[in-house]
Parts: structure tokens; sequence; C-alpha cells
């Protein structure tokens, strides 16, 4: 896994996924602070690695396709797969897509789905 040096998430967050890979926790998206100028609340698609052996962060660079920023998702690793699925977005709506992170090449790819019904959040 690439990462980008040695540094800790720059804020809380909640809505935000923890799945454990080989010997790291893995910390995808979540929500943080109110932005009362843009009336919008902060959504993040970054992916945070926590070394339990380093016991280092990580910001994990990655590349693909673009994943939207999102909370409130469901996360799983299925052998060397993060898969995300649904959540809301920055704009307060459901997001429907399946976003699978291959974690061997560090690269995202999105599977949508045309669907009658609005995206799942958790």
């Amino acid at each position: 896994m690439e990462c980008i040096g040695d540094m800790m998430p720059s804020m809380g967050r909640y809505g935000h996924s923890a799945n454990l890979y080989k010997n790291s926790m893995l910390i995808f998206g979540g929500g943080c602070s109110y932005n009362v100028r843009l009336k919008t609340r902060v959504v993040m698609n970054e992916m945070w690695i926590f070394d339990f052996t380093c016991k280092e962060w990580k910001l994990l660079k990655t590349s693909g396709d673009y994943i939207e920023p999102r909370r409130n998702h469901a996360a799983c690793i299925v052998g060397s797969n993060f898969f995300v699925f649904g959540g809301v977005n920055i704009q307060e709506k459901s997001v429907s897509s399946i976003s699978v992170l291959q974690m061997d090449r560090n690269k995202w790819k999105n599977y949508c789905f045309k669907q009658d019904e609005a995206g799942i959040a958790f």
C-alpha cells in the first residue's frame, strides 16, 4: 500500500467505516463539522490507515475512479478488495453506487446501478 507521509487525520469524524486489513485499521469517509458559510456538512472520501505494528497513521494514496465523499455508508473487505456501498453525500442525498478499492493496487472502481429507489444510508 502506497501512503502519503506520516500524518494523522486532521479532524474527528462520524459516520465513517472502520475495517481491519492485515495488521492495520482502515478508516474511510465520514462527516465532521458543519460549514456555516456554505450551509453544508463536510463529508470526506479519504482512506486513512492505522498500522498497529508501527502505531502510525497514514493517508492512502489512491488512483482510478473518483469516489464520491460520503458518510453513513456500509463497508467490508473481501480478500484484497475494500467495498463501500451507499451512504449520504455532501448534498444530504443517498448514494446508490458500490465502490471497490483494490488494496493491492490502491485503485478505485465505481459500479452504478439503475434502481427505482434512492440509495441506502445507515
